[in-house]
């Protein structure tokens, strides 16, 4: 990441060596150490993937199921490995856009609230931690990594900026490779790939909005990171 120091979130639908949510102090001198392990296994949650843009589509439009979140906080907190929430989501699969929505508010739920134990940690706020000591940024790794709205929460509720890092499957050197051997004949047009759009848009009509190279190159020039 970009940070000097960085709390760092690992949250996975397997996770390493059975650990699915772990949270971390980085720092650019000292490296990695695990300074939580919640483990609560939210990431099963998303499970198979291909549930995962469903689950997103249905968190903009749907209302929570209030009953099915709630059965969703009591497996999480009881159980002690993946298997026990996968049983339970094969006997209570969320068949509604609104037990959808539950899965997504859970989620977010319980990422923000560990974020949140840590926020005498963060630059700008109120507290005795030396400045030496303080987090400049939140990165998160594992397969929720790429839940979008889970990250705009963070970048929303905590003021800092949120990096995530490529993940195997998102094939940017392969296409790097490609782009250096073969360019395209014309140049591309840039789109605006943030956050989720507000709720407030129907999510069938939301539409990307194309940037001028000019912009690109203000946004570059700020600090922002761009990604193709």
């Amino acid at each position: 990441s970009p940070f000097r120091r960085a709390l760092v979130l690992t949250v996975d639908g397997q996770g390493h060596w059975g650990h699915s949510f772990s949270v971390w102090m980085a720092d650019r001198r000292k490296g990695l150490m695990e300074i939580k392990r919640p483990d609560y296994f939210i990431g099963v949650l998303f499970d198979p993937p291909t549930l995962i843009p469903k689950i997103q589509k249905a968190a903009l439009s749907a209302t929570v199921d209030v009953t099915y979140a709630q059965k969703l906080r009591s497996i999480l907190n009881k159980a002690i490995n993946i298997h026990q929430v996968a049983r339970f989501l094969r006997a209570h699969p969320p068949r509604t856009d609104e037990a959808l929505a539950a899965i997504q508010s859970v989620a977010e739920e319980y990422v923000l609230r560990e974020i949140r134990s840590f926020r005498h940690l963060f630059i700008g706020t109120n507290s005795r931690v030396p400045l030496q000591l303080r987090v400049e940024g939140i990165t998160m790794a594992g397969g929720l990594a790429k839940n979008e709205r889970i990250m705009a929460a963070i970048a929303t509720h905590f003021g800092l900026p949120v990096w995530i890092p490529a993940a195997p499957t998102d094939a940017s050197v392969v296409y790097g490779c490609m782009w250096s051997i073969r360019p395209p004949a014309k140049r591309p047009r840039p789109e605006y790939t943030g956050p989720p759009l507000p709720s407030s848009q129907p999510f069938g009509r939301a539409q990307c909005r194309d940037l001028a190279w000019d912009t690109v190159a203000r946004l570059l020039e700020a600090g922002h990171t761009l990604g193709v």
